[in-house]
């Protein structure tokens, strides 16, 4: 494992004392091997090896997170258990590369799929952007009143970005604007799977109930949102933060990687 990492040029420093911790874990008999059983036993309460090494960042069902491994620069605390994020070398855990939801790595099995959603599955019913709130773990201003929120005293938006206390958020408008980039996001009300429009699916071959391909209808006139097509190892391997970086701004539906998806997709 720790060869797999070193190939991908990573720094293994923090990597390898949490594999050592993880193994410890499920050597549920302390023989000092991991047998085939406690791996597969292991796997049902441990965090996804595929994670701590940077593969598993594809997108899954709508609600469900991206993990990926990262360091923090402020102090931030778990999600889960609500308390500081400290391991080997400083602050770190685990955080979706979607929402930014945050736990230690011991908590992201009781993480609940409160993940976006990117899409919009009942068009004739869902029409209003709403926020999509979070617990936020770190302090920052209040959007509403200025003042500071301290830690778990308030949400923030996903989609806007806005912070609020839990109180303000009763006197902040309902619908969200989607914040500052507004102009260049994707609204997920808008993008529907293709098979439920009607103004494709009669010569779609697409399979119903797999929204693989999907459709943008009704977009606002003061919408020009972007198509971002990114090859992660271009620049140094600067793109894959870079990849990361748009689809936590965006709507994730719009930015691709072209060494896994192509351009087509797009």
């Amino acid at each position: 494992m720790m060869n797999v990492a070193r190939y991908q040029q990573w720094d293994t420093i923090e990597l390898e004392p949490i594999l050592r911790q993880m193994m410890a874990e499920i050597d549920y008999d302390n023989d000092g091997i991991v047998s085939l059983e406690e791996w597969k036993r292991g796997g049902l309460t441990t965090i996804p090896l595929l994670v701590l090494l940077g593969f598993d960042n594809e997108m899954k069902e709508d609600g469900c997170h991206i993990w990926r491994l990262r360091h923090f620069s402020k102090p931030t605390y778990c999600n889960v258990c609500c308390n500081l994020l400290v391991g080997w070398g400083g602050k770190q855990g685990l955080a979706c590369s979607l929402c930014k939801y945050t736990v230690h790595e011991r908590c992201v099995r009781n993480a609940q799929n409160t993940c976006i959603h990117t899409y919009n599955t009942n068009p004739t019913k869902d029409t209003v952007m709403i926020h999509h709130w979070l617990d936020s773990n770190s302090a920052a201003k209040c959007a509403k009143c200025k003042s500071t929120v301290p830690i778990f005293q308030g949400k923030r938006c996903r989609w806007c970005h806005n912070l609020l206390h839990t109180k303000c958020i009763d006197i902040w408008p309902k619908e969200c604007d989607m914040g500052t980039l507004a102009y260049h996001t994707l609204p997920p009300v808008n993008i529907i799977p293709s098979f439920l429009d009607r103004s494709q699916s009669q010569n779609s071959n697409f399979v119903q109930g797999n929204p693989t391909k999907f459709s943008v209808t009704n977009l606002p006139p003061n919408r020009r949102p972007l198509l971002v097509l990114i090859n992660p190892k271009s620049g140094g391997r600067q793109g894959e933060r870079i990849y990361r970086k748009f689809q936590y701004l965006l709507n994730p539906r719009q930015v691709y990687d072209l060494i896994k998806d192509g351009p087509e997709n797009g």
